[in-house]
């Protein structure tokens, strides 16, 4: 009787080892950021709507291997509609609506840099990048992005040269463009 009993255990160990269905865990957020924290830290810190309101899920619906690309196009979501208050985007921009052109997926606000930032910022900003273009001062060098960190966002002199003169000429000309002209197209000292 007793190896009956075992026999019976035995088989029912075997049924429960091997008659069962392994069943993968669901990938969690934490375990979105374990592997891909600067992308998280991105979102965080400039990732607009993506911070709150779209979770990685919302974008990225299956992983690898499971899936051969899980990187979306950007149209599924936010379409090929003008943005920016502009009514003709698609006029100047690229029609194969390359949206990284201009935009990092995780932080959408922020320029990419490169040149093909700076080719799109020309289209619409044709005067300002002629008169950096043929500047003489050390802006000549700069990319837009340098200054202009956003769209449409512009620095202060000072957050790059402080207060260089005395304060009294800072008081009597607190523009700066007032003797030096337009940061795209500075008078030489």
């Amino acid at each position: 009787m007793k190896y009956i009993v075992d026999f019976f255990t035995l088989q029912i160990l075997i049924f429960l080892v091997l008659g069962t269905v392994p069943v993968e865990a669901a990938l969690t957020l934490v375990d979105c950021q374990k592997c891909h924290d600067r992308e998280y830290q991105q979102i965080a810190s400039e990732g607009t709507a993506h911070k709150e309101q779209v979770t990685c899920f919302d974008c990225h619906e299956n992983h690898r291997p499971h899936v051969a690309d899980n990187i979306p196009e950007c149209k599924d979501c936010h379409g090929i509609t003008p943005h920016q208050g502009m009514t003709d985007c698609l006029s100047c921009h690229d029609r194969k609506e390359n949206c990284t052109a201009c935009h990092m997926a995780h932080q959408p606000l922020v320029w990419p840099g490169g040149e093909p930032a700076l080719l799109h910022c020309k289209v619409c900003h044709s005067r300002e990048s002629e008169l950096l273009k043929t500047n003489v001062s050390k802006h000549h060098n700069l990319s837009c992005i340098f200054c202009h960190r956003k769209h449409r966002a512009i620095q202060s002199c000072s957050d790059c040269h402080g207060r260089p003169h005395p304060e009294g000429t800072h008081e009597m000309f607190p523009q700066c463009a007032t003797c030096h002209n337009i940061a795209h197209d500075l008078y030489p000292k």
